[in-house]
């Protein structure tokens, strides 16, 4: 992994926010006021609208959090150049200061939707070697809490990023996949959403923002399609909105025609 400088990269460029946790900013110092309290936060709930995206904030916030509780250490982070916290502490002072910001800004975070955060436990290790091999829950918590970071980092709403939670579940459930390397099951659910939504990330960009191999997210990918049979706008993961409507009836009549690829005017590139 190429050296960074934490605070002076392409990675400052698309975040941290001024307070330099390296969360994305739905997690970061300008959520957190709006977590403290209550659930749904208070402040967001002047409309439907704006309640239900409260309500998805706070779980995604949850459901990360206590996720990287016993892993932190273990996780790529994209906002600092994708470095796992271990390994950016062990480059340099620099880079170790830098991690420790992000172990305490996580911590914070939790704080704020009342989870115990061992952030002392967690600072500790990261100048030790990994305890031996993550054990099959460990497995699981990497992998959601990588997917929740890497898909916030692009601009996923809270909402698309549960749907991706939802999927990886209900993948482990249905397939019961070893989790050998998380990584990799993390990018397939995240090259999947992208699939769903009609994003332009493509399954070479995925894998590499994961640092996994194109072939194996393809072949994870092909597993879940065939197992989960996944469609494009998927009611369980995938966000609907009404002018995707339209969308969904090409589709529907294309899968019925037996066609593989999404309508015509749509890209999956």
């Amino acid at each position: 992994m190429e050296a960074m400088d934490p605070f002076d990269s392409a990675a400052a460029q698309t975040g941290p926010c001024s307070c330099g946790s390296a969360l994305p900013p739905m997690l970061c110092c300008l959520a957190r006021g709006t977590f403290r309290g209550s659930r749904p936060p208070v402040a967001f709930a002047a409309t439907e609208a704006t309640d239900a995206t409260a309500v998805a904030q706070w779980d995604l916030a949850l459901a990360t959090v206590t996720a990287l509780a016993s892993v932190l250490p273990d996780v790529p982070v994209p906002l600092l150049g994708n470095w796992t916290p271990r390994a950016l502490y062990a480059a340099g002072p620099d880079e170790r200061a830098a991690a420790l910001v992000y172990v305490d800004s996580v911590a914070q975070t939790a704080a704020a939707v009342g989870v115990a955060f061992p952030v002392a436990e967690l600072a500790g290790s990261l100048a030790s070697a990994p305890p031996g091999p993550p054990s099959p829950e460990q497995r699981r918590q990497i992998a959601l809490a990588a997917l929740s970071l890497q898909m916030l980092a692009r601009g996923f709403d809270p909402s698309q990023v549960l749907g991706g939670h939802r999927l990886f579940r209900d993948t482990v459930r249905a397939l019961q996949p070893t989790l050998r390397k998380p990584l990799s099951y993390a990018a397939a659910v995240d090259y999947a959403c992208c699939w769903m939504h009609f994003r332009p990330e493509g399954r070479d960009e995925v894998a590499g923002l994961y640092d996994v191999s194109a072939a194996t997210v393809s072949k994870h990918f092909a597993e879940m399609k065939h197992g989960l049979k996944l469609v494009w706008y998927d009611p369980r993961y995938a966000v609907q909105e009404p002018a995707w409507q339209e969308m969904l009836e090409q589709t529907a009549r294309a899968l019925a025609d037996g066609e593989d690829e999404p309508p015509s005017g749509t890209s999956t590139t």
